[in-house]
């Protein structure tokens, strides 16, 4: 009796297998990456609930929303007023009031990054270097920025009394919860807009660089306004609201497909679809602009 060949894989075979592997792989990986980004989405809202508490606990404390810059004071600002209530307050027990925010224990300060910050999905740095009076200074990055408010000398604001800026919550004055005439729920407080050190347009594409104080130091101005035919214009988008640009005194921008996340005053996380209309973002980047923005 002759005895049976071993049984083997052909080549055909072989192939058939390797095809139905790649085959469920291509299934497969865009369900792995969606789950990952919609896990980074939510740690990038969490984050910015963590900010909105602090502003909450400032505004308690201080009877007014943090500020920056008041008469071009460039010590004051937002960030560093909310160190009290982050980080279980470890870096404002380090900071020094008595001298610069750029001398001494305050650099050291600076250099650390915080968490709550940071967006998960960002291609950002927790941390970068600039050069500084001919020396290199570190500093922490943030992803998130306060809203300054709209400049309202656009066709798209014709109904609004006031023609040129129009504040929103933090910017250079003191905001006092009084004054939020348009309601909690309708007034953005911090909106994201990532990318650090380097100035990202349309669809994440780098497009140059921009100053530290400009474009997300947490201990700089790092303040987003609403612009929309100063920031089409310069990319070539009619009306763009978000996602047009980074760059300081802009709308909201991220990597999140579709959107940006924006808290509002009353501590809520809200995803603005990049389609949103730009009179809406308007009215909610402005706190008594008399305007209803219950559908957004």
């Amino acid at each position: 009796m002759r005895p049976l060949p071993e049984r083997g894989f052909t080549l055909v075979e072989l192939l058939v297998v390797i095809a139905i592997i790649g085959a469920l792989a291509a299934l497969l990986l865009p369900a792995v990456q969606s789950a990952r980004e919609s896990a980074r989405r939510t740690g990038c809202a969490n984050n910015m609930h963590q900010l909105a508490i602090a502003i909450q606990l400032h505004l308690e404390a201080e009877q007014h929303f943090p500020h920056s810059w008041p008469n071009g004071v460039t010590s004051i600002v937002w960030g560093r007023s909310l160190l009290p209530y982050l980080e279980d307050g470890a870096l404002e027990q380090q900071w020094d009031d008595s001298i610069d925010m750029l001398e001494g224990v305050n650099l050291q300060v600076l250099a650390q990054p915080i968490a709550a910050h940071k967006c998960p999905t960002a291609p950002s740095r927790p941390t970068y270097d600039y050069t500084y009076r001919g020396s290199v200074r570190t500093y922490g990055t943030s992803d998130y920025k306060g809203v300054e408010g709209v400049l309202a000398d656009d066709p798209i604001f014709a109904r609004w009394a006031r023609k040129n800026w129009v504040p929103g919550v933090i910017g250079r004055e003191k905001v006092r919860l009084s004054q939020v005439t348009d309601g909690m729920s309708n007034t953005v407080t911090i909106v994201e807009s990532v990318g650090d050190t380097s100035l990202y347009g349309p669809g994440s594409t780098k497009v140059g660089e921009i100053w530290w104080h400009t474009d997300g130091a947490w201990a700089g101005r790092n303040l987003a306004g609403l612009s929309p035919t100063q920031h089409g214009k310069r990319f070539g988008i009619p009306a763009c609201s978000i996602n047009c640009t980074n760059q300081y005194d802009s709308p909201p921008y991220s990597f999140h497909p579709g959107g940006a996340h924006v808290m509002v005053c009353d501590g809520s996380a809200h995803f603005l679809n990049e389609q949103i209309d730009v009179f809406v973002l308007g009215c909610l980047f402005s706190y008594d602009d008399g305007e209803a923005t219950q559908a957004w």
